[in-house]
């Protein structure tokens, strides 16, 4: 009896979710929509720019940091394998 009691509850509360979700669907909920809306316009300009580029000056330094990790530790790799092949004696 009191399974059907929560059931008839749950029921209920869909309803309610369920009928509220269809009477505001124009509707906005948070405003921070609006501003992830125009960085999403930003992103779908075509400017010739990669993906990776658009955020400007940021993405840029992001990019040239990311080259020079890889390259310190291509450096660092090839370095050990040197040092692998050709022990000290």
């Amino acid at each position: 009896m009191n399974v059907q009691r929560n059931l008839r509850l749950v029921q209920a509360a869909y309803r309610q979710v369920a009928r509220k979700a269809a009477t505001t669907e124009g509707e906005v909920p948070n405003p921070r929509f609006y501003k992830l809306k125009e960085i999403q316009k930003k992103f779908q300009v075509d400017d010739g720019l990669p993906v990776h580029l658009k955020g400007g000056f940021r993405d840029t330094i992001l990019l040239d940091l990311t080259y020079l990790m890889v390259f310190i530790g291509l450096g660092m790799s090839a370095n050990t394998v040197y040092k692998l092949a050709f022990p000290k004696q």
